[in-house]
């Protein structure tokens, strides 16, 4: 496969996933756009996984494709090992925001309440 075949191979999967576990999908990627908009970047791992059932877990990744495929956010080249418990030390990269109005509409949407960013405590920085 080449990597035009794979990208419509991994985007068909994902909208498979997405039809069936529709609830699982949007209940997680809202809390992670919500994180996102309160602190302008975000690690999967920050996520809770529990908001998922074991058998949706598969959805997380394409999750973050797809959001980032929306514009909300994109990788910011900073990467790590997860410290999430059972993730096996996997590499996770780090997102950060692009559109603050974009993810509020992706919330509102959904039903969910608008986010605003936190306000840093004096000597904290804003990455």
């Amino acid at each position: 496969m080449n990597a035009t075949e794979v990208q419509s191979h991994l985007e068909h999967v994902k909208d498979c996933q997405f039809a069936f576990k529709s609830t699982a999908v949007e209940s997680y990627a809202c809390e992670a756009v919500a994180r996102a908009l309160r602190h302008g970047v975000v690690w999967p791992d920050e996520v809770p996984i529990g908001l998922m059932s074991e058998d949706d877990r598969n959805c997380i990744g394409p999750v973050w494709r797809w959001v980032a495929g929306a514009g909300i956010w994109t990788r910011n080249g900073e990467w790590r090992r997860s410290e999430a418990e059972g993730a096996k030390g996997r590499t996770i990269f780090q997102y950060v925001l692009l559109d603050e109005g974009l993810g509020n509409l992706f919330l509102t949407r959904r039903g969910r309440a608008r986010v605003d960013r936190e306000i840093l405590h004096q000597g904290e920085m804003a990455l």
